[in-house]
């Protein structure tokens, strides 16, 4: 049985700990001493630490087969690779803010020296998204685009016209909607700002949605795909009009705390949510045209209460920390799963989780 160190106990914390916890041992480590009772609820150890405090944080983690951040901030998570560096053990976290991840690129030399596998970006988009984009660019001869459509969103909004809930860190989110995205036009990569590039699609059963730029998305995609296809991107989606309203309020607060605290004061909590996937791969198979359409739409769980986005975040990394730790990934250093991770078995235990992809193929 392998042990597994999990850095924060928020909500992903909490679905990542009972996921994990059917494979291995877990420990929560969290900087609130309060989260001791919801890791005893939880049936897993607990340890306090602070996770800037380096040497306890490095000698907390010397031992486990494998370190998951799934802490509130993102930037945090580039110090939990540094420590996870210096303890010498395995890395995944939750990604999803481009500056850090630049950052943990480059400590792949001493993350391969240390004899680690550090995997970063691993929750739904970033995270199944990226394994996704791989196993369709795998499948055709020549790939020409890639189109990512992604969004967690609630099934019954309440609050129009942002129509939206608290389903993960609010220091993420404004992350997203206030820093660069990054993309490929034209076989190169380049950096467009969040929110500037507002389109509308219809998605099965949800009807029109909008759609648009965010930061953190892109993760190592642009990096992989760069000069291997004409065009790749992703949005993420929205109900009509929540972009923007979203827009409005980055106005109306420039300093990023002040508008963390207001989206905490107004959006409601604990409302069913849905996490809705498109994925387009189009190219060349055999002399034809061809496109490869992935779906999903993965609905709050009401058996066991836990929101969409909880679950299709904390099963990726908890299916991605456990292939690190049995062996199934040998390359050691800062890696990009949609390279690294072996598709098929990744693909098959998130359909075991009960995360259905349709996939389909039209020839033209």
């Amino acid at each position: 049985m392998h042990s597994f160190l999990l850095l924060g106990l928020g909500l992903m914390g909490e679905e990542i700990a009972r996921d994990l916890k059917k494979y291995g041992a877990v420990t929560a480590a969290d900087y609130d001493p309060a989260k001791r009772l919801t890791a005893q609820k939880l049936g897993i150890g607990f340890e306090p630490i602070d996770v800037r405090d380096h040497a306890n944080l490095v000698k907390l983690m010397r031992g486990y087969d494998g370190i998951i951040s799934a802490v509130a901030r993102p930037e945090y998570h580039l110090l939990g690779l540094e420590a996870a560096i210096d303890a010498k053990c395995n890395y995944t976290d939750l990604g999803a803010d481009p500056d850090t991840l630049k950052k943990q690129l480059a400590l792949h030399q001493k993350a391969k020296d240390a004899g680690i596998i550090a995997m970063p970006d691993n929750g739904i988009c970033p995270g199944t998204v990226n394994i996704l984009d791989g196993h369709g660019d795998s499948q055709l001869d020549i790939t020409h685009y890639i189109h990512n459509y992604v969004g967690a969103i609630p099934l019954n909004p309440t609050n129009p016209p942002l129509n939206y809930t608290q389903l993960f860190s609010l220091a993420v989110l404004v992350s997203e909607y206030t820093k660069y995205s990054t993309l490929i036009k034209d076989g190169k990569v380049q950096h467009v700002k969040a929110l500037s590039g507002l389109e509308k699609i219809n998605f099965p059963g949800f009807g029109e949605m909008e759609a648009d730029y965010v930061a953190g998305m892109s993760s190592t995609l642009t990096r992989t795909f760069e000069g291997q296809v004409q065009e790749w991107f992703e949005k993420t989606l929205r109900y009509p009009g929540h972009y923007q309203e979203i827009k409005k309020l980055i106005q109306r607060f420039p300093d990023k705390s002040e508008l963390e605290d207001y989206l905490k004061e107004t959006l409601p909590k604990n409302q069913k949510d849905v996490v809705l996937v498109k994925v387009v791969v189009g190219g060349i198979k055999d002399g034809q045209k061809t496109e490869i359409t992935y779906t999903i739409a993965h609905e709050y769980n009401d058996k066991t209460n836990t929101t969409a986005t909880a679950e299709t975040t904390a099963w990726s990394v908890s299916i991605i920390a456990q292939m690190i730790a049995s062996g199934a990934i040998t390359q050691r250093g800062v890696l990009e799963q949609e390279k690294y991770v072996p598709r098929e078995a990744y693909l098959y235990q998130i359909d075991k989780r009960g995360i259905k992809i349709k996939k389909e193929i039209i020839t033209k």
